[in-house]
């Protein structure tokens, strides 16, 4: 996440092929009703780097509304509370498979989707800026930041299968 103030800058694509050189990691994500376009989400994944890799990490999330640029605040919680919590309240959820790839100051993610979401793969970017130049990889499709219905908060309640 960017630290400029809480700030998540990301550009989203649709992604035409993984690249065999990127790490994966699966993702649980579940979402809670929320009116005020606020998405409130908890995540259960492993960590890739560090001190421990594979070592399963629970996340709480809140982002605000908008597109390329929102405000994104999370915080690590217990992995049994985020299964607990996955399990028994959340009521949009999400699967996936994310692979990830670090190029020079950018990490590129991509999401392979599960479920009722297969079939959907998206690759994102975070920036720390909106005026961030980069170059696009060849694995990047038709830009679609600012089209909601590939937003995970709305994936969790809408799916790609009903909309495909």
């Amino acid at each position: 996440m960017n630290s400029n103030n809480n700030l998540e800058i990301e550009r989203k694509y649709i992604c035409k092929y993984i690249p065999s050189y990127f790490k994966s990691k699966d993702v649980q994500m579940g979402y809670f009703r929320n009116p005020d376009n606020v998405a409130i989400r908890v995540v259960l994944t492993t960590t890739l780097v560090g001190e421990d890799p594979g070592k399963q990490v629970g996340i709480l999330t809140f982002k605000g509304p908008g597109s390329l640029v929102r405000k994104e605040y999370e915080t690590k919680i217990d992995p049994n509370m985020a299964k607990s919590m996955l399990d028994n309240l959340t009521c949009g959820k999400i699967h996936k498979t994310r692979y990830y790839f670090q190029d020079y100051d950018l990490i590129w993610e991509i999401d392979k989707y599960h479920g009722n979401n297969e079939g959907l793969l998206i690759a994102e970017v975070e920036l720390k800026s909106v005026e961030q130049k980069f170059n696009f990889p060849d694995f990047i499709g038709q830009e679609v930041t600012e089209v909601q219905k590939y937003y995970n908060a709305v994936l969790a309640f809408n799916p790609y299968c009903a909309w495909k």
